[in-house]
């Protein structure tokens, strides 16, 4: 077949394939009397991207040549669909690996939950001399943060310097969580305050880093700056607020909720109002507490009630343990596997 025909069908399978239309790229594929790895990448590509990972996986086994885009589309099926062991094998398997086929892999494993295993492929990439990319960046920074690796994140921050991701605002951002989260808010603070420009998303997570370590009134006062340099909160930034607020029993709580939407125009989520039902029943408000979650315009979570229940045990007295009693019963039908419910109760009745 002239080369060109070959080109020509290549194309008109992706086509197909881009419009969901399988059972056509098939047909062509099939008819074509010559395929090249470029035929055999496509068809590949055009069942994993649609979800049929078992029949791309059976025409990969077939592929008579493999080159690293088409492993790389193997990769990137099983890592987008969650099969997080499945990519990795595909990836060990590679003769030859590029930076997509570790950048694929990496942020797969953290975002299903697995960030002890993305931080250690990220360390065998570097062994292998290739550069993260921004997005690895970001990724291996949230992984440090949620297992609180702080050693190794420092030595990820020192090899992002050099490199110039740093100075990203989203790998600087990602950096000043880390350390936040790690409890060492002196450096989160330095890296914040060196910042050329400061968006939305970098007061959120300095500001969401203070009552993480015990410092409410320090996030209330950034909060405050970040209104007078003009920057406009989102939803995180007020949930960071309306934390310090109730966890750190401070008055304002209320004040700030109120003004989520007069002030900010934030549209309250559900985590608002169940941070300020918290808030309200910490300060012994339960009746309050009560009817904003029965009136919000969500449904109630059982981590509502059980903080209710808990607010309940701290507070009440013999005419709130009937209400306490009716509480735990919500719990339970929203989560039969609560058992949680009937210890707080059971102390509710005990105090």
């Amino acid at each position: 077949m002239p080369q060109q025909n070959l080109i020509a069908r290549n194309t008109i399978v992706a086509a197909y394939a881009s419009e969901g239309d399988l059972g056509l790229a098939r047909m062509v594929f099939d008819a074509m009397p010559e395929k090249n790895v470029v035929s055999w990448t496509t068809i590949v590509r055009a069942y994993a991207q649609n979800g049929h990972l078992r029949e791309a996986r059976v025409l990969f086994e077939k592929m008579p040549e493999r080159d690293v885009v088409t492993w790389n589309s193997m990769v990137t099926a099983y890592a987008q669909n969650g099969l997080v062991d499945q990519a990795v094998d595909v990836l060990n398997q590679m003769p030859c690996r590029d930076v997509v086929s570790w950048h694929v892999t990496i942020p797969a494993y953290s975002h299903n939950g697995h960030n002890q295993q993305a931080i250690a492929l990220f360390r065998k990439m570097d062994l292998e001399g290739l550069q993260p990319n921004e997005i690895t960046f970001v990724t291996i920074f949230d992984a440090c943060a949620t297992v609180s690796l702080l050693r190794v994140g420092k030595l990820i921050h020192a090899e992002a310097v050099p490199a110039g991701f740093s100075a990203l605002e989203p790998v600087s951002t990602s950096i000043l969580t880390m350390y936040g989260k790690c409890g060492s808010l002196e450096e989160a603070r330095r890296i914040f305050d060196a910042m050329p420009e400061r968006r939305t998303v970098s007061w959120s997570a300095m500001i969401s880093a203070y009552p993480e370590s015990g410092h409410g009134l320090l996030a209330l006062d950034l909060f405050k700056e970040m209104g007078l340099d003009g920057v406009e909160p989102d939803g995180i930034t007020s949930i960071a607020v309306l934390s310090s607020c109730c966890h750190w029993e401070l008055k304002d709580g209320w004040t700030y909720f109120v003004s989520l939407r007069n002030d900010y125009g934030v549209d309250p989520m559900a985590e608002h109002y169940i941070c300020i039902a918290d808030h309200l029943g910490r300060a012994g408000r339960l009746a309050e507490a009560q009817d904003l979650i029965h009136n919000m315009p969500f449904h109630p979570s059982p981590v509502a009630w059980t903080q209710l229940l808990s607010a309940y045990k701290t507070h009440g007295n013999n005419q709130t343990k009937l209400n306490a009693d009716e509480l735990a019963q919500q719990v339970q039908k929203l989560d039969e596997t609560n058992s949680s419910c009937y210890v707080l109760l059971s102390s509710t009745y005990e105090s």
